[in-house]
C-alpha cells in the first residue's frame, strides 16, 4: 500500500499503515515538495500523535517544487534534498535551515544511508548543525552524515549553519527570515500558536516591535502570534 500512496497525491492519517510506513510517506511528501494542505475533515479533529505530526508537516503546503535527487549509492537508498526549511517557502533564508535532506530505505532489509556536505552543495561550510525533524535529535554535520534505516524507514533532517542565531525547527509557516548580526527576524502569515526550536536561547523577543515575556534559558518556545506577525529574536 505504501508504494501506491507514494505515487498518489493523497495525505491523511492512514490507520492501515504502520508508523514506519506512515512517516516514510510524510517525509517523502516533504522531501519532494509535494505536501498538500491538511484535508478539511481533519482540521478540527481531536489531537492524536499521528494527526499532530501531520499538522506540523502540512504547515507549508505545496511550496516551490524544486528538489534534488542524489545518485543511488551502494546501499540503494533514496536521497533527496532541497534548499530551504520544510516550514518555509523561500530558499536560502539565513537563520533558518539552509537544506532539508530526506533519506529513504525502499528495501525489505535495513540499509545504511549517508550523504556528504558536498553532495548537498555545502562544500565551503566547515561545519553544520543537523536536527531530526520528528525526533528532535541533533548533532554536527562535520563533512558527512550516516544512519541505519530499518526496512521502509526514513529520516528527515534540517541542516543549519553552526551559529547561535538559528531557528532549527517550527510547526508553523515562516514566510521569510532575515539575519542581521545577532537579531533573527521571522515573518509569519497566519495567526497561530507556533512551537519554535532555536539553536540557543534568545535573550529577548518582540512581536510586532512589542517586547514579550521570555522563559529563562529556554530554546524551545511556544508563542501565540497574530496574523501577519513579525517576530524579532535577539541572541
Amino acid at each position: 500500500m505504501l508504494t501506491h500512496l507514494l505515487q498518489s497525491n493523497a495525505i491523511g492519517v492512514f490507520p492501515e499503515l504502520d508508523d514506519t510506513a506512515f512517516v516514510h510517506l510524510v517525509n517523502h511528501r516533504l522531501a519532494t515538495r509535494s505536501m498538500p494542505p491538511l484535508p478539511e475533515a481533519l482540521r478540527d479533529a481531536p489531537s492524536t500523535p499521528r494527526l499532530d505530526l501531520l499538522r506540523k508537516a502540512t504547515c507549508n503546503p505545496r511550496p516551490s517544487p524544486r528538489y534534488h535527487r542524489l545518485p543511488e549509492d551502494a546501499s540503494q537508498s533514496q536521497r533527496l534534498f532541497f534548499r530551504a526549511a520544510h516550514f518555509c517557502p523561500m530558499e536560502d533564508q539565513r537563520g533558518l535551515p539552509i537544506r532539508t535532506v530526506g533519506l529513504f530505505n525502499l528495501a525489505e532489509e535495513p540499509c545504511v544511508a549517508a550523504f556528504t556536505a558536498a553532495e548537498i552543495d555545502l562544500p565551503n561550510i566547515r561545519a553544520c548543525h543537523w536536527t531530526d525533524v520528528w525526533t528532535g535529535e541533533e548533532g554536527m554535520l562535520d563533512g558527512a552524515f550516516q544512519t541505519t534505516l530499518p526496512p521502509h524507514g526514513s529520516r528527515l533532517l534540517a541542516i543549519n549553519e553552526d551559529a547561535p542565531a538559528q531557528l532549527l525547527d517550527a510547526d508553523a509557516r515562516v514566510r521569510a527570515a532575515t539575519l542581521d548580526g545577532n537579531r533573527l527576524t521571522l515573518l509569519f502569515d497566519d495567526a497561530c500558536t507556533a512551537s519554535l526550536t532555536f539553536r540557543t536561547p534568545p535573550r529577548a523577543l518582540a512581536i510586532n516591535a512589542t517586547p514579550c515575556a521570555l522563559p529563562c534559558d529556554e530554546r524551545f518556545l511556544q508563542i501565540r502570534l497574530p496574523a501577519h506577525a513579525t517576530l524579532d529574536a535577539d541572541f
